[in-house]
């Protein structure tokens, strides 16, 4: 049996080390700046892992897209189904719509149009949306797109027109003027109204329109005229003929009746019995009565001294005394006196001497 060699080498056991104060100190500091340099590189990694701010804007919540273009929740105006804008809040949103209307009523006031209210009529719809963040506008910009895009938009006007209401000129008859006389009593002021329209337009043309209300704001005032009814007796200074039919039976100067020659100082007016006489001019009556072969008379001085006689009458209509105008009803014709026949004997005197009436009649 073979015999296990043992090694009969002696190992002596290592003393112990004992560090100086000073390694440990100097051990302590190392240890540290180490624990340090690791902190440091720990904090660097976090840092580097965190998104940046343009990534990741605080407003809203956002998520990277499929081509790394981050998506934001916000407002989408929607005109007519279509998505017309985006806004970060529903405030801006409807204030998008509130421009569109100031700008219309803006252009309108511009062309003279007195505008009370604008409203877009066409389908405006204000729902929250995902959208890229480069497309959200403000309220200003998106306005100001909108307008000037070929989008045509819809919207109704309610407008106010002030209209003139024209004064009337009222006639009054007043006693208290001459015929053929007029006098302005109340000088006329026009009124006005306010007409209300509704009206739709598509862009700037005009679609249609329709009255909505019509207030009369000021009444107009009528101009008020005072027409003359009281009869001018004063003489005109001519001559009318004194019946309607100017028809002479006898002229003026010599005849024969039943067989007697004589001058005849007046004419003869065709008229049957009960005929309207009327004055040849205006002036005072000065004789109503019955004198000889005149029968029934009537004489009438004129303001140029002039008479005018109206003979063989059956009934007066006027009075001794009373101021006639020209053309007044002032008898009725007949047969008294010497005549062959009912009719009107006229004369004219001037300085009491007679002269032939044609001369100052107007012609037939």
């Amino acid at each position: 049996m073979a015999k296990r060699r043992v090694n009969s080498t002696i190992i002596q056991k290592k003393k112990p080390f004992h560090l100086t104060e000073e390694n440990q100190s100097r051990c302590k500091k190392r240890k540290n700046r180490l624990l340090n340099l690791i902190l440091l590189a720990l904090i660097a990694i976090a840092v580097l892992a965190l998104p940046s701010c343009a990534d990741n804007p605080p407003e809203t919540d956002s998520s990277a897209g499929a081509n790394g273009a981050y998506t934001v929740h916000g407002y989408a105006l929607r005109i007519n189904g279509t998505d017309a804008a985006y806004l970060r809040d529903e405030e801006s949103a409807r204030a998008v719509t509130e421009l569109l209307c100031e700008k219309y009523r803006n252009e309108l006031i511009e062309q003279g149009i007195t505008v009370e209210s604008v409203r877009l009529t066409v389908e405006i719809k204000i729902e929250e949306s995902e959208f890229p963040e480069n497309r959200a506008e403000s309220a200003e910009s998106a306005a100001e797109r909108i307008s000037l895009s070929d989008v045509t938009l819809s919207y109704n006007v309610t407008e106010t027109v002030i209209e003139q209401i024209d004064f009337k000129t009222v006639k009054k008859n007043s006693s208290a003027y001459y015929e053929g006389t007029e006098k302005i009593q109340s000088n006329g002021e026009n009124g006005e109204k306010r007409l209300t329209y509704s009206v739709d337009y598509l862009g700037s043309s005009e679609t249609a329109r329709s009255l909505v209300s019509d207030e009369t704001v000021k009444e107009p005032k009528d101009k008020v005229v005072l027409v003359g009814t009281k009869k001018n007796t004063a003489s005109t200074g001519s001559y009318a003929w004194p019946t309607k039919s100017v028809y002479i039976t006898s002229d003026w100067g010599w005849r024969v009746i039943n067989g007697t020659r004589g001058f005849h100082y007046g004419i003869d007016l065709r008229a049957a019995v009960g005929t309207a006489i009327y004055a040849a001019d205006g002036g005072k009556v000065t004789f109503v009565g019955t004198s000889g072969n005149y029968g029934k008379l009537i004489k009438i001085q004129h303001d140029n001294g002039d008479v005018t006689y109206y003979a063989h009458l059956s009934a007066y209509s006027v009075k001794t005394g009373d101021r006639v105008y020209k053309g007044q009803l002032i008898a009725k014709s007949g047969a008294t006196g010497r005549v062959t026949g009912p009719h009107l004997h006229f004369e004219i005197r001037k300085n009491g001497v007679q002269v032939d009436p044609e001369k100052y009649l107007p012609k037939r």
